[in-house]
């Protein structure tokens, strides 16, 4: 922190359902932050806004819309009153120089214009889609693998020590690992190995700390009969642990024991 007030908790609303694009139709302006920050105009990359400028859009982009107070405090922490409030003007002026009609003052809040889409809204309704859908088999899973695709990498890693990023930060990566998850049971259930064994590896990359996704690659590789893998696994899974300090799970310990006196 700063030694001044402490930053107002932003937390962000559910996205409202997007309207799709026509079949390779373009937003007139897409704000990227999966992955790295950009700003798009009619698909092409344009100018960005620098310093506070920059961060006012992230935020906004993140969010959909904060109050100016609470943008001002962000900000400018500890700023005599009003003094942050009328900065904010000249940064608006800065981010429409910039890179056009992106934000626009609404009462006593800062919002997206109309029309601008970001790519995290679009990964929520991709990934809300897949969740929500009472089809089931191959039509899950094709929402789910679209859904993973949308998602451009680590939101804003630019800013990865920024407070107000940390919560939506995290909750999207724990959407990806839901979709994963979600396309690893039907893998499964269909018999698909090689892509269950993909998916356990993006999986473990994405949390490496989760103890069941090395024994279900054990599994698979035991149900194979490729020993040589199993044991790979287990020791991943093994070191794992040790890393954190924790002792193995029962069912963990019951599988080596099961696969030794095999």
């Amino acid at each position: 922190q700063n030694g001044h007030h402490p930053l107002p908790v932003l937390e962000r609303p559910l996205p409202p359902p997007l309207e799709p694009l026509a079949p390779g139709a373009v937003a007139p302006h897409e704000i990227r932050l999966l992955g790295q920050f950009s700003v798009l105009r009619n698909g092409t990359p344009t100018a960005v806004p620098l310093g506070h400028a920059a961060q006012a859009l992230k935020v906004v982009a993140l969010f959909g819309r904060i109050s100016v107070d609470e943008l001002a405090e962000l900000l400018w922490p500890g700023a005599e009153p009003g003094v942050g409030t009328r900065r904010l003007r000249n940064i608006l002026w800065r981010i429409k120089s910039s890179s056009g009609d992106l934000l626009r003052r609404y009462d006593n809040f800062i919002c997206l214009e109309e029309g601008v889409l970001t790519d995290v809204a679009v990964f929520e309704e991709a990934a809300s889609r897949a969740f929500k859908t009472s089809q089931g088999g191959e039509e899950r899973h094709a929402l789910a693998r679209e859904a993973v695709r949308l998602y451009g990498g680590e939101l804003l890693p630019s800013d990865r020590y920024a407070d107000w990023a940390t919560g939506p930060r995290e909750a999207l990566a724990q959407i990806r690992l839901q979709l994963l998850d979600l396309m690893l049971a039907q893998a499964l259930d269909s018999g698909n190995t090689q892509e269950a064994l993909t998916l356990l590896e993006d999986l473990i990359e994405a949390d490496p700390y989760e103890e069941r996704y090395y024994l279900q690659l054990a599994t698979i590789h035991l149900e194979a009969g490729n020993r040589s893998r199993v044991r790979t696994a287990l020791g991943r899974c093994e070191r794992m642990l040790a890393d954190l300090g924790v002792d193995p799970s029962k069912k963990f310990q019951d599988f080596v024991h099961t696969l030794a006196r095999d």
